[in-house]
């Protein structure tokens, strides 16, 4: 697939006006088109049009200091947000700045199987969550490329077990009805439970609501650590600029992101304010880290330990 860009000085007029009005922003990286007009990634091209025209008006309001860079940025956008074509081939164009650095450095170290891998799936994911770049996986591959990087194949699936077919049903025939006789009814005699008998059902029926009251119990301990679990879903980041995207499943957590211009992926679990996830860094190798998510939810901090137990700190903010 041919993946169109705008011209690299046209991208750099773009990204200059929005380190200019970086104080909407915040922490986050002024490439990032999409945290400055508040557009979830994957939107469409029509809302990525609202919001502009919305920052587009807000702009004339602004305060006499801040009204000319606004303006200057929103001038820029009115040239390249003209249509769909134009806007991909500027989110696009981002993308690649975001990341060609990065991977012109993997090149000269050089880099192949499952790390290889791992950092080109971090890089899509990058591009298309955090950047918000439409076409985040032709982008990618086009860098790799252009660097030499043969792009690594996604593991194939197991082919399935071939499965015996059904057995055919056997075919039979109806018994030819006859009419009912009335059984003679036999005296019964109802014989009285012995000591034993009357002990074993009143210990089975002690045990039957020891489990029931335990079970009950153990429902109740999950769904109370459950409410007290926070949602640490979406973007953090560090003091030093890196970016994480965490994705929860209730008490399952998943990390990537980039640290020191490395990769960094991870799975975990989180009870509670507490959470603990083991991982791989394209710049340590495997780490372990033991983390506490604030009682106001924006603040996550603890320790990491590298492949040989040695502790770092570590701080994230949302």
């Amino acid at each position: 697939m041919a993946v169109s860009y705008i011209t690299e000085a046209e991208a750099r007029q773009v990204t200059t006006a929005l380190r200019s009005v970086a104080r909407e922003i915040g922490e986050a990286d002024p490439l990032h088109l999409i945290d400055y007009l508040g557009v979830s990634p994957g939107a469409s091209f029509d809302t990525w049009k609202g919001k502009f025209r919305e920052k587009e008006k807000a702009a004339q309001f602004a305060n006499e200091g801040e009204a000319d860079e606004r303006i200057k940025l929103c001038t820029r956008l009115a040239r390249d947000f003209v249509g769909e074509g134009q806007w991909r081939a500027l989110m696009n164009r981002l993308g690649r700045i975001e990341i060609e650095r990065q991977v012109a450095v993997l090149a000269k170290r050089g880099g192949s199987g499952e790390k290889l891998r791992a950092r080109y799936e971090t890089d899509i994911h990058t591009l298309a969550e955090i950047v918000g770049v439409p076409d985040a996986e032709a982008v990618v591959a086009d860098i790799y490329r252009e660097h030499g990087l043969a792009i690594p194949a996604a593991p194939r699936p197991a082919p399935p077990r071939p499965t015996a077919p059904p057995p055919r049903p056997e075919t039979f025939e109806l018994p030819r009805p006859q009419a009912p006789t009335q059984p003679r009814p036999e005296p019964t005699v109802q014989e009285e439970p012995t000591e034993d008998q009357t002990l074993l059902g009143a210990v089975g029926s002690f045990l039957l609501r020891s489990v029931a009251d335990w079970a009950d119990r153990k429902i109740d301990e999950q769904r109370q650590l459950q409410d007290q679990t926070p949602d640490i879903a979406g973007m953090w980041r560090a003091p030093d600029g890196s970016c994480f995207t965490f994705t929860q499943n209730g008490f399952n957590v998943a990390v990537s992101g980039f640290s020191l211009g490395a990769p960094i992926q991870g799975r975990g679990r989180i009870q509670g304010s507490m959470m603990e996830i083991q991982g791989f860094s394209g710049a340590a190798g495997p780490f372990r880290a033991m983390l506490q998510v604030s009682p106001d939810g924006r603040t996550i901090q603890g320790q990491v330990f590298d492949a040989y137990g040695n502790p770092s700190a570590v701080m994230l903010r949302r």
